[in-house]
């Protein structure tokens, strides 16, 4: 999907600010949209801030409150394997050139709808440590500002990025590098994931 050139620009982007933006093939990702809204209809997707606790669970709403669907490892749909099989490469490319083995990934479709939002956070914490690399992929035609949902990243107080979440564009990132998702104002679609040791 992508050259290992261009691939390797964005690595040394990222090994020097932390992050980087990618462009995706625009009509691939109208067909990974395509793919989640079909698993959406199916009532395939579940709040995030669900739990086994009812505290938790509120707990985690203050949090977050997007819906969501993991992708298993392999997948019948043709679009979902090409795109499984794009994140292996980026992980062999990604151990590759920062030299480290990343053992593998894991992602799912994110779905903000009206209001929704996730409040500033890191995805690397101490009780989960192996996230090394995050990645999102913008799967939202004639996103307008005004609709909200950026991606915000952040270093101590200072913003290092805002993000308007466009179809075709995904943003890879360390995951020690908090960042929020403001409030949506239109449904807005996302591919989400992390590279993991």
């Amino acid at each position: 999907m992508l050259q290992t050139n261009y691939l390797r620009e964005k690595f040394e982007l990222i090994d020097q600010q932390g992050w980087a933006v990618l462009d995706l093939p625009y009509e691939f990702c109208l067909k990974l949209l395509a793919a989640a809204q079909n698993r959406f209809q199916n009532h395939e997707f579940t709040s995030a801030a669900i739990t086994q606790n009812s505290v938790e669970s509120q707990k985690n709403l203050d949090i977050r409150s997007d819906w969501t669907r993991w992708l298993p490892e392999s997948s019948t749909d043709v679009t979902e394997q090409t795109v499984l099989d794009f994140f292996k490469k980026i992980q062999l490319e990604l151990s590759q050139f920062f030299r480290f083995g990343l053992t593998h990934f894991e992602c799912h479709y994110a779905l903000y709808q009206t209001g929704q939002f996730y409040k500033r956070h890191s995805d690397q914490t101490k009780n989960n440590n192996h996230r090394f690399f995050s990645f999102v992929i913008y799967l939202n035609e004639n996103w307008l500002p005004e609709y909200g949902g950026q991606l915000i990243g952040y270093n101590q107080q200072k913003r290092i990025f805002e993000i308007q979440p466009n179809m075709g564009k995904m943003i890879l990132f360390k995951s020690d590098l908090e960042h929020e998702v403001a409030a949506a104002f239109k449904p807005r679609w996302s591919l989400t994931g992390w590279f993991r040791k």
